[in-house]
């Protein structure tokens, strides 16, 4: 074998390893991004019981589902749900009595139309300067 032949062979067996210990890689990752995946799967059908059984439960205690302010979801004894439901009437009736004038639906289209003519004029008087 010549020395040109032997250096030859040398460069391949290294590309031979290189690609052999790439090809390892990917199936590890592979793997684990599959382990990743069947674990969220199992998480998710978990969960899904556990939402399941647990709306059950409450429901057969007698309990309310109740959506705070936030949007999140609470699961309340009736009496409470009755008193966050009296309190949160209570709030906005509050609430409503020192709300500052609003126009009502008529008077609030003429503002809009008026804005929208002011608009246009404004538009003609700085073309007729320029």
């Amino acid at each position: 074998m010549s020395e040109a032949e032997a250096r030859i062979r040398a460069e391949l067996q290294a590309e031979h390893d290189e690609r052999k210990r790439l090809f390892e890689e990917k199936k590890q990752r592979n793997k684990s991004r599959r382990d990743r995946h069947r674990e969220r799967k199992v998480q998710a059908e978990e969960n899904e019981v556990r939402k399941r059984v647990q709306e059950e439960f409450y429901r057969d205690k007698g309990y309310k589902k109740y959506v705070d302010s936030r949007g999140k979801t609470h699961w309340l004894l009736p009496e409470e749900y009755d008193w966050r439901v009296k309190a949160r009437k209570e709030r906005e009736k509050r609430r409503g009595k020192y709300k500052s004038f609003e126009p009502s639906g008529k008077a609030n289209w003429m503002v809009w139309a008026g804005m929208v003519v002011l608009a246009i004029a404004l538009g003609f008087a700085l073309l007729q300067q320029g």
